[in-house]
């Protein structure tokens, strides 16, 4: 039997089926992608003291200390503060660079705090140093170490 009067049309190319199909699978596994490897690999928040030392003037009035820090981290930190005490006393520092401070992940660096005091120290008093730092998530930490004062002459 045979019709009149219609027109047969042909299909889409299978080649260019088979590049739709191509770019839809590159297009969902990029998706997928992007939303999955944010929790395959957390956000590591960290900073290290590697090092610290306080010196203080022959008169026990002149305090330098010097903190080398490093970011171990996957993103980076922002140091907002460093406490220092001695026993209930607080010290007042000027620190280099000045905080607060970022440091950027995988970097290191050395803070350098210095001040007159009114109250003398002497070799082998033990300081109370806090280092307080943020992550971009907003959470406030701290890592407190100890310090032992050596006069240097």
């Amino acid at each position: 039997m045979r019709v009149t009067g219609r027109r047969f049309r042909k299909g889409i190319s299978p080649a260019i089926t088979a590049i739709i199909l191509i770019l839809a699978a590159v297009v969902v596994g990029t998706a997928v992608y992007v939303f999955v490897m944010p929790m395959t690999h957390p956000t590591v928040t960290k900073l290290d003291v590697m090092s610290i030392q306080a010196r203080c003037s022959a008169d026990g009035k002149t305090l330098v200390i010097t903190i080398d820090v490093r970011n171990p981290g996957t993103v980076p930190v922002n140091i907002t503060g460093i406490t220092v005490k001695k026993g209930a006393t607080a010290l007042t520092l000027s620190w280099t660079p000045a905080l607060p401070f970022t440091l950027m992940s995988n970097a290191e660096t050395t803070l350098s705090g210095s001040g007159t005091l009114t109250t003398a120290l002497h070799d082998g008093d033990q300081l109370t140093v806090t280092v307080t730092y943020v992550g971009p998530n907003g959470v406030q930490k701290s890592v407190p170490m100890i310090a032992t004062v050596h006069v240097v002459s």
